[in-house]
């Protein structure tokens, strides 16, 4: 069954969260390629392919219907922050055959970062369905777009700068790869910037276009307790506005709180959005323990949290974001 259709007919669940994920595994600075890249985890695609098989099967084997590449920051624009020549790739075994990552483009290092990524998920998917326990409920692939850690609006702020255009090349390339990876669904989370995320899904229909496919967006802002977007204050219902013509198939809400502080925000779209909505929020607000952000919020309280964005708001996704 097709994504769209089974979005009609019943509620789907998300993945959660891909960084605690990882951090649970305490791997070592050589496992990204030395310290300097430990923030860019996305290159665990090259160097624990099989971990991040394991980490998916989890997460299917807790209940998911979609689950999430590991390609959260596996754009250009955050490649470029990398000085990838001094990169020590001497424990990446999964590097594509003819890729040299000192030498490499950015480009080709996003294009095949994308592609192993959705191929690492499929895989997953695949064992799972072998399993007795597989349910043979439907299951799927999004590809993870966070923001380009640049921003389009405007203002006085500290902030990266980039041009609408380059966020469109941007996305374009990411796009690329995860349609050649075979995607189901393009992710675009986390977002925070609403110029930024119209550049972002201009590029995808670049790429979408030029592959000659149709695949299904899926769009989720970061808000505050208040329904507005972070940095730049858009109002929740300004930013649903603003992209809701532009092809998307789900408008949701992800990061930044937990469900309680969510809750009104959600009851307010669910008055005005005419779209799917999916609700990701973190497992509550985030304290800090022996130097370590870590999320209070149990599995129990985090379902009857988020049991009425169901029941009485009418999401037609939700699943779990930081924690």
């Amino acid at each position: 069954m097709d994504f769209r259709t089974s979005l009609s007919s019943q509620v789907l669940v998300l993945d959660g969260a891909m960084g605690t994920m990882v951090q649970n595994l305490e791997l070592t600075d050589l496992a990204f390629g030395g310290p300097d890249f430990k923030m860019l985890t996305d290159l665990l695609v090259f160097s624990r392919p099989d971990d991040l098989v394991g980490i998916h099967l989890e997460y299917l084997k807790a209940g998911a219907n979609i689950i999430e590449t590991n390609t959260f920051g596996a754009s250009p624009l955050r490649l470029r922050e990398f000085d990838f020549k001094t990169i020590d790739f001497s424990d990446m075994q999964a590097v594509p055959d003819g890729l040299d990552l000192n030498t490499a483009g950015i480009e080709a290092i996003c294009m095949h970062l994308n592609e192993q990524a959705c191929k690492i998920a499929h895989k997953a998917i695949a064992h799972y369905k072998l399993l007795p326990e597989y349910d043979g409920r439907p299951l799927y692939v999004s590809g993870s777009i966070g923001p380009s850690n640049y921003v389009v609006s405007s203002t006085q702020a500290d902030l990266s700068k980039a041009t609408f255009r380059q966020i469109v090349e941007n996305s374009y390339r990411q796009v690329l790869g995860l349609v050649k990876g075979e995607v189901d669904i393009l992710l675009f989370e986390t977002q925070q910037d609403i110029l930024e995320l119209k550049a972002e899904l201009i590029g995808a229909r670049k790429a979408l276009d030029e592959m000659k496919t149709d695949i299904p967006i899926m769009v989720q802002v970061t808000v505050d307790e208040f329904g507005k977007m972070q940095i730049f204050n858009t109002d929740v219902h300004s930013a649903y506005v603003a992209v809701a013509g532009m092809g998307i198939d789900v408008f949701g809400l992800n990061c930044n709180v937990g469900p309680v502080e969510m809750h009104a925000t959600v009851e307010r779209l669910s008055k005005l959005c005419d779209h799917p909505m999916s609700f990701v929020p973190n497992a509550g607000q985030p304290v800090s323990e022996d130097g370590k952000t870590c999320y209070k919020l149990k599995p129990e309280e985090m379902a009857d949290a988020i049991e009425p964005f169901v029941k009485s708001f009418g999401a037609g996704i939700v699943g779990g974001c930081c924690g």
